[in-house]
């Protein structure tokens, strides 16, 4: 009986091989499409951060241009002090280099905000494709050991099916079909080796007295709750 014990221990290890190694086949495209993904959201990120940093040396420069243009009115206004000829002219003029100074400020306290968040957004961009590069290097050799992986499953796929039928050929046929149905109807999980009074596929607690009949090792013994097939570890470890 243990002989046929470790054949259905054998066969289930198989199986549990092959659902991981289809399961691969679908899991390892989707998770380099995802790493494709997050390379190019972090590059996306990064390029809108350059355009907002194009867009404030932009403002910057524009800023820069009005002080200028401002503090050659307030020269000219200077120089026009001593070229009026009447109080209220000269009152007007007085108006206007007031406002042309107070323009001024206010332009060079814009530039500044904007000089200090260029400052700090280069340093964020520089930051982040610094650590954009190292990622990226990191996310690539992943990859690229996932496609070298990919590569090798059909093989290994084949190969694991004809140890299954070398396997499945070593029960007896009444056995193996009760073995197969099981194995679509409890989501590739058909025999499961226990060491204490409890089903390890649906985690039922088994009586005393059968699990003791189950440690005796002389039958096919199953779940009566989900009608897996129980070994006791002994058997077969």
């Amino acid at each position: 009986m243990r002989e046929v014990y470790r054949d259905l221990y054998a066969l289930q290890q198989i199986d549990s091989e092959i659902q991981r190694l289809e399961r691969l086949r679908v899991e390892i495209p989707e998770r380099i499409k995802e790493i494709e993904e997050l390379i190019k959201n972090k590059e996306d990120e990064i390029l809108e951060k350059k355009k907002t940093l194009d867009l404030l040396e932009q403002r910057r420069l524009k800023t820069e241009r009005e002080i200028e243009e401002e503090k050659m009115k307030l020269e000219n206004y200077k120089k026009q002090q001593f070229e009026v000829k009447t109080n209220e002219a000269y009152q007007a003029l007085l108006k206007e280099m007031e406002y042309s100074k107070r323009k001024i400020e206010t332009l060079e306290m814009e530039y500044l905000v904007i000089e200090e968040d260029l400052n700090r957004k280069r340093k964020e961009v520089a930051e982040e494709t610094k650590a954009l590069i190292e990622e990226k290097k990191r996310m690539e050799n992943e990859k690229k050991k996932l496609e070298e992986e990919f590569s090798t499953l059909d093989e290994k796929i084949m190969l694991k099916k004809d140890e299954r039928k070398r396997a499945s050929s070593r029960l007896d046929p009444k056995l193996l079909a009760r073995y197969e149905r099981l194995i679509v109807s409890r989501g590739g999980l058909a025999v499961v080796v226990i060491e204490e009074a409890m089903c390890g596929g649906c985690f039922a607690t088994l009586p005393p007295q059968y699990f003791q009949e189950i440690r005796k090792g002389e039958r096919i013994y199953t779940c009566e709750y989900c009608g897996r097939i129980l070994i006791y570890k002994d058997f077969v470890v």
